[in-house]
């Protein structure tokens, strides 16, 4: 290939980070952005002169000039656009973490395996010039025996309504976010003193403590590892003679500056103390008398970022020519394993924590994956309803709606209304319309509308608004349980979590501006009042029956406006 062209899912921050890497790495090519607005996502392409800007994810996984998909988007879709994105042919660079959960992972891997497309994790500091030279000073024993590492990553993040960081939706808390580079660090030691890759570090013993945030996400956490230490081949030596301890923090509330912020890897000859050391220009070596031996400098040739977009070009580098019998699908300065030794890990800590995030809580145990988001168990979901893609023990039984089987399985569902609602739109601003389908004891009500002028949000509003009040309107309905399925995250969010700060802050947003479409929020709310509701998401496009029943009837309604 002579020049690669990288597409980028999300235009927040990280995304900033990593435009100026790619547009100063050569035969690296920014072509093309998505983001859930178009608005956000024309504003990233005037801003790094992309050529291509779309309003959908799927828009620009699907087109065919895309070589490398970048993902930055919250955590909680990681693995599914990273899925959709290997089986549409496209190398994936997704940030850190690769996936919320093991199960995740290991079925990104294999698409990995199957497509024979290249996937890796973003975790930056592992392709840093500071970080490599850290790995070959132990490795190369200038710091003597390794007595102990300390690596901390603590800020003070205000809490924002809808902020990913305080969401249990969008997998927040303080562990995926930040505690993963502690934890990457002190295994890159502990692999480098063992002498064994990465992902077959042994560790001795495990200790940890959590507070948790309202909202029961992890706010801060210390976690201490005990390694084991070099082998030096004497059957008589206790284990405990080398072995070293980790004692890592991170946190979301509890930040000092940059004072907590730093690694120190304590040696029997030399300490290295490494300020900011996930993103360090500079090590510094101190002797056992505290003074200053050395200050190494290892400033970015961009801002850090552009090595592991170089990893990314070399890897499909390899990948290409007549002379190449098997892809490349994995890097080996940071392979699939481990990413999954990491997630493993940060598995373990949140089962001893007992943090769950909600669309986990339904997922079948051992068949969770990439679709985890959209696929819900038939055994736990309280709706009762099993639709193409949502995940279910067995096929319905012949001569019953899909409602009705699974409703079958638990007596305490029978009563529940499912409702199934989507919108939208032509132009956005433009014609519009918007699709529900209600299933009560198994029997489907399907209803549409459309506008002239609407917005797509407007639309899935609608929905949820029409769907509600057509249960109302019934007298042997209103009393009973409903379960409303969207793929709006807009919908879901807005009416379980953010619609409590606007009416707060008088219907203003945490940055000051009036809260848009504030009269069908209004309409929503009294609505919702009156029932009793449970709020599920579902991945839109994704072949569930009614999900795609309601696209349909929403587009035909917008049509004939």
């Amino acid at each position: 290939m002579d020049t690669i062209n990288w597409g980028f899912l999300g235009a927040g921050n990280i995304a900033n980070c990593l435009a100026p890497a790619v547009k100063n790495t050569e035969g690296a090519v920014l072509y093309g952005c998505a983001a859930r607005t178009r608005e956000k996502a024309d504003a990233f392409a005037s801003r790094w002169e992309i050529p291509l800007a779309y309003d959908s994810y799927d828009k620009l996984i699907s087109d065919r000039k895309v070589d490398v998909i970048y993902i930055a988007t919250p955590h909680m879709n990681h693995a599914e656009l990273a899925i959709k994105a290997m089986k549409a042919g496209k190398a994936v660079l997704c940030e850190k973490p690769a996936a919320v959960n093991a199960a995740q992972l290991q079925e990104i891997m294999e698409v990995s395996k199957q497509t024979g497309m290249f996937f890796m994790e973003a975790l930056w500091s592992r392709f840093q010039p500071a970080y490599l030279e850290t790995m070959r000073l132990i490795k190369n024993g200038e710091l003597g025996e390794i007595k102990a590492v300390y690596a901390d990553f603590c800020n003070n993040v205000p809490y924002t309504p809808g902020s990913r960081l305080y969401e249990p939706e969008l997998a927040g808390g303080a562990l995926l976010d930040m505690g993963i580079y502690p934890l990457m660090y002190a295994l890159s030691i502990a692999s480098a003193v063992q002498g064994v890759p990465f992902n077959s570090v042994k560790t001795l013993s495990t200790r940890t403590s959590c507070r948790k945030t309202a909202l029961g996400l992890d706010a801060f956490e210390s976690i201490m590892l005990d390694f084991a230490g070099k082998d030096k081949g004497d059957l008589f030596a206790s284990p405990a003679e080398s072995s070293f301890p980790a004692v890592l923090t991170s946190g979301l509330d509890a930040g000092c500056g940059d004072h907590f912020k730093a690694a120190k890897i304590i040696g029997s000859k030399a300490t290295l103390h490494i300020p900011g050391f996930w993103y360090a220009q500079q090590i510094n070596i101190i002797g056992s008398d505290g003074n200053l031996i050395e200050q190494k400098k290892l400033p970015f040739r961009v801002n850090g970022y552009e090595y592991e977009v170089a990893e990314v070009m070399h890897c499909l580098a390899a990948s290409s020519g007549p002379d190449v019998e098997r892809p490349v699908i994995e890097s080996e300065l940071h392979s699939h394993a481990d990413s999954m030794r990491l997630i493993k890990l940060m598995d373990s800590f949140r089962s001893e924590w007992g943090i769950v995030y909600p669309f986990e809580k339904d997922m079948k145990k051992g068949k969770s994956g990439a679709d985890a988001l959209e696929k819900l168990s038939a055994e736990k979901i309280s709706c009762g309803v099993t639709g193409a893609g949502m995940a279910s023990e067995k096929a319905p039984d012949k001569g019953k709606t899909e409602a009705q089987s699974a409703g079958t399985k638990d007596k305490k569902i029978d009563d529940t209304i499912v409702v199934y609602t989507d919108g939208a739109c032509s132009g956005n601003p433009g014609r519009g319309g918007w699709g529900a389908v209600i299933i009560v004891d198994g029997k489907e009500h399907p209803m549409s509308g459309g506008e002239k002028l609407t917005t797509n949000n407007r639309m899935e509003l609608m929905a949820a608004i029409e769907a509600l009040e057509a249960v109302l309107e019934e007298r042997l309905w209103r009393n009973r349980k409903v379960c409303l399925v969207s793929d709006s995250q807009y919908v879901k969010n807005g009416i379980q979590t953010w619609i409590k700060n606007w009416k707060k802050n008088g219907w203003r947003t945490s940055n000051k501006e009036p809260v848009k479409n504030k009269d069908l929020w209004l309409e929503l709310d009294e609505a919702v009042s009156k029932l009793d509701i449970e709020w599920r998401w579902v991945k839109g496009h994704a072949g569930n029956k009614y999900n795609e029943m309601c696209d349909r009837m929403a587009v035909e309604a917008g049509q004939k406006m």
